[in-house]
């Protein structure tokens, strides 16, 4: 591994034969560049409308093998044993430019698909030349070979790949390679094997790729791209250097992982009001993991997007306690969840961003705030029994089952957030009477003299004490907090500077990461961004007393994000055992959060 000055060229490359780049066009597309396809979200992809993004190019190969990858911010370098290959995917459009020094042989291999859709069989690749370039239509047909549950779920649809270059020479391969996807088959995620095509032998020094729902996009997007070329890629270096020495007080690797967070986080905004959740797969706008990046796209400069997307939350939520999310399903359309801590996590950062700028959000924009506020305490009192909050089976963030836990019930972070949104409330002028019944009781009853237990009878101990005193710190003490911190931290503390999210004792705890068996996901794995929240909480708690947990998240984060995984980007989570890049590979909350541990360490310049 290693790194170069932020002050002179933004970078952050690993040797690792697993590192990999993604790069982002802002409008929903996407390529995430490995230096050997172990995975099927491998290549590059693009948006048709929310929730529904399909894949184009499998991946850029060439016999040489890949010896290191650096992500420029700017762009993805891959050195080759006796070339440099350079891609940048500029903002705004469906396109990658590709770039050598010299002359290069490779070939263009494509999937074309619904970035879910699995089918094998039906898949029709037609080629044909242009000038200066070549233009591949693919064609994807019902077919009775394939699993008949499988036909309604995408039906049948186009797709259009346009290659283009000058100084190119262009020729078929037109041959079905099998894949095998090591990185799939190791988080049982299935099918780990799928054949792609090479389409094409492309000789030439540099060339763009567009793609599109229809010929006229992609042969437009190509031919935009290589027209554009020198002035999208000083855009883009313009883009990230506002991120350079943000840290002055700081090193340099903490001012290269700030740059990298940051662009990171930045990548995955789409439009004017929404963030994915993570890529490769997590290419929808969730309620929960936007409110929560809310405050890290403020920091990176991005205050605009950050307010957007939560007016547009608040604007959205139903019956006061549920929001709209997107999904990938077959219209990728949004589905209503009864996701309460969603709305309140909503509430919790625009409660924040008012503290900070008092004229920031409109009188009709106040006012509709408080209508959807005084709304959702009104419903809160329909869920309430007891005195306290329950919740559904997996309708916390920890939203997975696994050997009968389902966090259903009275959980601490939702009554602390419940309690946040009550502050928030008194100082818009919203009756919220029973705020303070509600933190007698939550303190009566989760508070059993030495921690806060996880639920109402439960005594689990778990991560989500943190975000309990992340969002509502008058529950406790500092002294109570410390205590709390003093008897959780050696029951999930893991030695390589992380927090489990269940007790290591526990018998459902488990040390290596399951993959898409949810079986570690909330028993075991260890979540970027409640680690990075930790850290935030106990330095306002007791800076001196937690500074080498502090330290140790902190260096763990920072490895992660410059050296493991996708370079340059945070991912989600890490197996307990040991330090590792697992489950989305870029996380927006994970970001977030980590550019917020920085700023709440090191002075902002």
């Amino acid at each position: 591994m290693k790194v170069t000055d932020c002050l002179d060229n933004l970078s952050a490359s690993s040797n690792d034969c697993q590192g990999c780049a993604i790069l982002s066009n802002r409008i929903g597309g996407f390529a995430l560049l490995s230096p050997v396809p172990s995975s099927r979200y491998d290549g590059v992809f693009a948006m048709r409308r929310p929730g529904e993004v399909f894949k184009f190019i499998e991946s850029i190969e060439h016999d040489d093998p890949v010896v290191e990858v650096s992500n420029k911010l700017v762009g993805v370098d891959r050195r080759r044993s006796s070339f440099t290959e350079s891609f940048l995917m500029p903002g705004a459009f469906n396109a990658i430019l590709y770039q050598a020094k010299n002359r290069v042989d490779v070939r263009l291999v494509l999937d074309c698909k619904h970035a879910y859709d699995n089918r094998e069989w039906g898949r029709n690749y037609c080629i044909e030349h242009l000038p200066q370039g070549a233009l591949v239509s693919y064609s994807k047909r019902n077919d009775g070979r394939d699993p008949a549950s499988s036909q309604d779920s995408f039906g049948e649809y186009d797709l259009f790949v346009a290659i283009h270059s000058p100084e190119g020479a262009f020729s078929k391969d037109e041959r079905w390679l099998e894949r095998d996807y090591q990185r799939d088959a190791a988080r049982n995620s299935h099918p780990s094997k799928r054949h792609v095509f090479s389409a094409l032998s492309v000789s030439a020094k540099s060339f763009t790729v567009g793609f599109g729902f229809t010929k006229a996009q992609a042969i437009s997007s190509a031919l935009k791209a290589w027209i554009a070329k020198d002035d999208l890629i000083r855009i883009e270096e313009s883009r990230v250097m506002k991120w350079r020495g943000k840290l002055p007080d700081s090193t340099v690797l903490n001012n290269l992982a700030f740059a990298c967070a940051a662009n990171s986080l930045d990548c995955l905004i789409v439009g004017k009001k929404n963030v994915y959740a993570g890529l490769p797969w997590f290419f929808q706008s969730w309620a929960r993991d936007s409110a929560v990046s809310a405050k890290g796209l403020a920091i990176i400069g991005r205050k605009d997007i950050s307010r957007q997307i939560l007016l547009d939350q608040v604007s959205k939520i139903v019956d006061g306690i549920s929001l709209p999310v997107f999904f990938a399903g077959k219209e990728g359309k949004s589905a209503v969840n009864p996701a309460l801590d969603g709305v309140l996590w909503t509430y919790f950062r625009l409660g924040e961003m008012l503290d900070e700028d008092p004229a920031v959000f409109t009188e009709e924009e106040i006012s509709l705030i408080s209508s959807k506020l005084s709304e959702t305490i009104d419903r809160i009192n329909t869920v309430m029994r007891d005195g306290l909050i329950y919740n559904g089976p997996k309708e916390t963030w920890m939203d997975t089952e696994w050997g009968g836990d389902t966090r259903s019930g009275a959980r601490i972070e939702m009554q602390c957030l419940a309690l946040s949104a009550m502050r928030f409330a008194k100082k818009l002028g919203v009756p919220a009477p029973c705020e303070s019944q509600l933190q007698k009781t939550t303190k009566a009853v989760f508070w059993n003299g030495k921690y806060l237990n996880d639920g109402k009878d439960d005594p689990t101990i778990r991560p989500n004490v943190f975000i309990a005193a992340y969002v509502y710190p008058e529950l406790l003490t500092h002294n109570e907090w410390a205590s709390c911190f003093d008897h959780v931290l050696p029951k999930l503390w893991l030695d390589w500077g992380g927090i489990a999210t269940i007790s290591k004792d526990h018998p459902l705890f488990t040390e290596n990461s399951t993959g898409d068996d949810v079986k570690s996901y909330h028993r075991g794995d260890s979540w970027f961004w409640v680690n990075n929240m930790a850290a935030i909480v106990m330095r306002r708690t007791y800076l001196i007393r937690y500074k080498k947990y502090i330290d140790a998240i902190l260096e763990a984060s920072t490895k992660e994000l410059l050296f493991m995984g996708a370079i340059g980007h945070h991912a989600e989570l890490s197996s307990a055992s040991h330090l590792s890049s697992e489950g989305c590979l870029a996380q927006a909350w994970s970001d977030a959060m980590y550019v917020e541990l920085l700023a709440s360490l090191f002075e902002l310049a």
